[in-house]
């Protein structure tokens, strides 16, 4: 995979306006990565929080809002 520029540790994000569905979103993904051989080789699916790559020490994570308990 080659991108059009070089930027160093890029950060990608998967937001949602709850934890839940930020987690949907990133779980996903994750799977679709560890399906794909080109993507696997190189990218680390390994944290539950966290899929990074030493490559280009780049990283995707979830990005929500704090959970606001119930009145």
């Amino acid at each position: 995979m080659r991108c059009a520029r070089a930027e160093a540790a890029p950060q990608g994000f998967c937001t949602a306006t709850t934890r839940d569905q930020a987690g949907l979103l990133f779980r996903e993904l994750r799977r679709m990565i560890k399906a794909a051989p080109a993507l696997s080789a190189f990218m680390d699916t390994g944290n539950k929080h966290l899929i990074s790559t030493a490559i280009t020490n780049g990283t995707i994570r979830t990005l929500s809002p704090p959970e606001v308990p119930s009145p």
